[in-house]
């Protein structure tokens, strides 16, 4: 019976970084693909949506322009029959100290953000580490879901990502440490975030985490963490971090978007794949922009009608990355939104092995006011 793993299921994160041995057998037969930034491999028995390679190729710059590094030597990214994979029990990717990321997922970006520090020798501290990878990764690990941390159900504060900060990978809340990673860059740029992790190293000493920060910020960490936990307002104007699909081409906005096309795996711009006995997540980005300012938003009605199992993501390309405001709604399903002036992106999710035709419509509905901080 084939296996779909096609979900939204929100923050979670199922990989870790695993270091100090191989995550493969060396002599495995694999095809391969070379582009500018990563070669790809895979088991033969898997099969490539055709924009796969494109896709995973082209998220290494862009992590490198978030971060403002310099290019890594050549990647390496495997896709794996999970019977070959050796990373540990119950997680879905695994990268060594030399830069292989390997994986069950066809394109696992979270391994790469590890792939591509280790390769430029920044330590990973697994807090900062993994909240850096959480920041970076568009689609949160598998689970295709918003990015970022919001308030607690039930409290009008954020988590304090303080007691984190020392623990160890299979201890963290990903989902924290993506949060508060994310608000550092957002405040203060990603030069000041990666002279921390360097100083810092392995540390998880919070006598150690205390005083690199104050070294590499000149600022308190506990008043940094304040601000975050009572998030604190922010504006829209900033460039980082974006998520990767706000990269993806334009689409023109005449005022409401009606798009319809087709979510097929043999399309260049499709990302995904499939085998004999289980699918992936199929996905298609593309960016529009709304002419208003930021301090404006409208209520949009989006609704989705399809053929298959589709579902369509919005949400905006900037503002407080800790707390996004993203829009989702299955095929013949209407979700209510609402969308300030400024780029913002769509993904269209399906099925690998399955090609479906769909409809976006996003209607704006009453007055525009004041965007909510």
């Amino acid at each position: 019976m084939s296996t779909s793993h096609f979900r939204l299921q929100g923050i979670s994160i199922s990989t870790l970084l695993f270091v100090g041995s191989s995550c493969t057998p060396e002599d495995l037969e694999l095809n391969s693909w070379q582009g500018e930034h990563v070669l790809y491999e895979n088991s033969p028995s898997l099969q490539l949506c055709q924009g796969t390679h494109r896709w995973v190729d082209d998220f290494v710059p862009f992590v490198l322009d978030q971060l403002e590094l310099e290019a890594p030597p050549l990647l390496d990214y495997r896709w794996l029959e999970r019977s070959v994979l050796h990373c540990p029990d119950g997680v879905n990717g695994c990268t060594t100290f030399d830069g292989v990321a390997s994986s069950a997922n066809p394109f696992l970006l979270h391994e790469l953000v590890h792939a591509t520090l280790l390769t430029l020798d920044i330590p990973y501290q697994p807090f900062f580490g993994e909240g850096i990878a959480v920041t970076l990764d568009p689609l949160n690990g598998d689970d295709l879901g918003p990015t970022y941390l919001g308030r607690p159900i039930g409290t009008d504060t954020y988590a304090d990502p303080r007691p984190w900060m020392t623990m160890q990978t299979e201890e963290l809340h990903y989902g924290v440490a993506g949060s508060f990673v994310s608000f550092l860059l957002y405040r203060h740029g990603p030069e000041k975030l990666l002279a921390l992790m360097r100083q810092l190293g392995t540390s998880r000493d919070m006598t150690v985490i205390e005083q690199t920060f104050r070294e590499a910020y000149a600022l308190e960490l506990d008043d940094e963490a304040e601000l975050f936990i009572v998030g604190t307002p922010c504006t829209a104007d900033t460039g980082v971090p974006v998520l990767y699909d706000c990269t993806a081409p334009e689409v023109p906005w005449p005022g409401n978007l009606h798009l319809s096309g087709e979510l097929d795996c043999a399309h260049e711009d499709v990302a995904g794949g499939f085998s004999t006995d289980a699918n992936w997540s199929s996905l298609r980005s593309m960016t529009f922009t709304i002419p208003t300012t930021a301090d404006w938003t409208t209520d949009f009605s989006l609704n989705v009608e399809s053929t298959g199992p589709i579902m369509v993501q919005i949400g905006p390309c900037f503002g407080c990355p800790w707390r996004r405001r993203e829009g989702a709604a299955r095929a013949s399903e209407t979700a209510e939104v609402a969308l300030a002036g400024g780029l913002h992106y769509m993904r269209i999710l399906g099925r690998s092995d399955t090609t479906s035709s769909y409809t976006v419509n996003l209607d704006s509905h009453g007055p525009s006011y004041p965007t909510p901080q």
